[in-house]
């Protein structure tokens, strides 16, 4: 596997993009399975480490990524809803499941503050495979108001949200 499509790999996780992976590859050889020993046995040095440990933080990791489509689908919404939702609350229609899919949306976009409240707007209701309550929480947690994120509201599931 090369460095880029590696990278894109990691770009799809949120971890790294292919340009990040292409620099830290740079000058070296790929593995192969004729020269195992090319994988160190011990642990990473602490440079390496510290690197490893700031790929795993969330909000860094979101800005790293142009991905908007992945997130959408990931969270049990995509593109053509998103304009729906748009529309439809361009249009003065407010419900649930159209504020899920805008905040999946502003999400995606990482817009977190507006993505926390459009969630906080769909409410408890069960929309999709992904709470909004939860889904708000992650949003403020982004938008560095991790105080607010632990908010009571609880986690608890409302009854299913009817389509508009």
């Amino acid at each position: 596997m090369t460095a880029s499509l590696c990278g894109a790999f990691l770009g799809a996780l949120f971890i790294a993009d292919a340009a990040t992976l292409d620099d830290w590859t740079a000058g070296v050889p790929p593995l192969v399975d004729d020269r195992p020993g090319r994988l160190r046995p011990w642990a990473p040095p602490e440079s390496d480490r510290a690197v490893y440990r700031g790929l795993q933080e969330a909000s860094a990791c979101a800005e790293r990524s142009p991905l908007r489509t992945l997130p959408l689908l990931l969270m049990d919404s995509e593109p053509r809803l998103a304009a729906i939702a748009r529309a439809r609350h361009a249009e003065g229609e407010r419900h649930p499941v159209l504020a899920f899919h805008l905040g999946a949306a502003a999400l995606a976009e990482r817009d977190h503050a507006a993505a926390a409240h459009f969630f906080e707007e769909a409410g408890p209701a069960s929309v999709g495979f992904h709470s909004p309550v939860l889904l708000r929480s992650v949003a403020l947690r982004l938008a560095g108001r991790g105080a607010e994120a632990l908010t009571p509201g609880g986690l608890r599931p409302g009854p299913p949200a009817q389509k508009p």
